[in-house]
């Protein structure tokens, strides 16, 4: 499992760039600021003491509504010494 941490405030609101993560699941957890989280599956509202759960290789968007933000991500990624024994 790999975390990040995220934190913003900067960036324009219409950002139109997108992630997609190949290696694993995304869970995201909200712990400043609010915002959108744009997929092709559809549209979800998001704010303080939220988790948002990102499956592998979902095209996705954050658009903040609400600034200065702070993110904490962790993925979800497969053991590749593991597979192969």
């Amino acid at each position: 499992m790999t975390t990040r941490v995220y934190l913003g405030g900067g960036g324009s609101p219409d950002d139109e760039a997108c992630y997609r993560n190949a290696q694993g699941d995304g869970m995201v957890y909200v712990t400043a600021g609010a915002g959108v989280l744009d997929t092709p599956l559809g549209t979800l509202k998001f704010g303080e003491g939220d988790y948002l759960v990102i499956p592998r290789g979902i095209l996705h968007r954050y658009r903040f509504e609400q600034r200065p933000y702070t993110l904490l991500e962790s993925v979800a990624v497969e053991d590749a010494a593991r597979d192969h024994q």
